[in-house]
């Protein structure tokens, strides 16, 4: 069991959601130590180009209010990374930053955009449904990663939360093959669970 800290937020100005994000991780057991000096890959969900009051996509005020929250606790590096559910190439990473509001943001709060489109494997022998995934390169090369999901509908999963927004670490249309291979609810909500012990384990999340 993990801790939770729960609050609400009636409003995007960014010096609110800072300040109750880093409180929420203080109180999630977060330490200064373990963001010192440290790459912090920040994962939002930006699935589709579209702008921010469509409400389908992680607003740029929370992920600016992330960062500034991670910054003030010592992270030394932040740099944002998705790959969408299009192709992942560099004009579909600009289309999406750009439709989305992040680039402006990002300019604004200093925070490095990923437009590279290398990925890796990783391996997880102790998976139960996936043993490896092929994951892009920025979390690969994360010392911690950042999941800033979006809550909204899902056709699969019916609902779109923390796990099922690291399906984002899968490069482009190869998401549309690992839903061919775990084409079951049951077996596709298997395999984000191991995707997720996978990342949990190997980076401080």
């Amino acid at each position: 069991m993990f801790p939770v800290a729960l609050d609400g937020c009636t409003n995007y100005d960014i010096e609110t959601i800072e300040k109750i994000l880093k409180q929420q991780l203080i109180s999630a057991g977060v330490s200064e130590e373990m963001l010192s000096e440290k790459k912090v890959v920040l994962k939002p969900n930006l699935v589709m180009s579209k702008n921010p009051d469509y409400a389908a996509t992680t607003h740029p005020a929370v992920i600016a209010g992330a960062a500034r929250a991670l910054r003030s606790m010592g992270a030394a590096e932040l740099v944002l990374a998705e790959s969408s559910g299009g192709p992942y190439t560099e004009t579909t990473i600009r289309l999406h930053y750009n439709g989305c509001g992040i680039k402006e943001m990002a300019q604004r709060e200093n925070i490095t955009l990923n437009y590279k489109t290398d990925a890796a494997m990783m391996q997880f022998p102790d998976g139960s449904a996936c043993r490896s995934f092929h994951v892009i390169q920025p979390i690969c090369d994360a010392d911690v990663i950042v999941n800033i999901c979006k809550m909204k509908t899902h056709s699969l999963t019916k609902m779109s939360c923390g796990v099922k927004n690291l399906y984002g670490v899968i490069p482009g249309t190869e998401k549309v093959e690992m839903h061919a291979r775990f084409s079951r609810v049951e077996n596709f909500a298997e395999m984000l669970c191991d995707l997720a012990q996978m990342l949990l384990k190997s980076k401080t999340m």
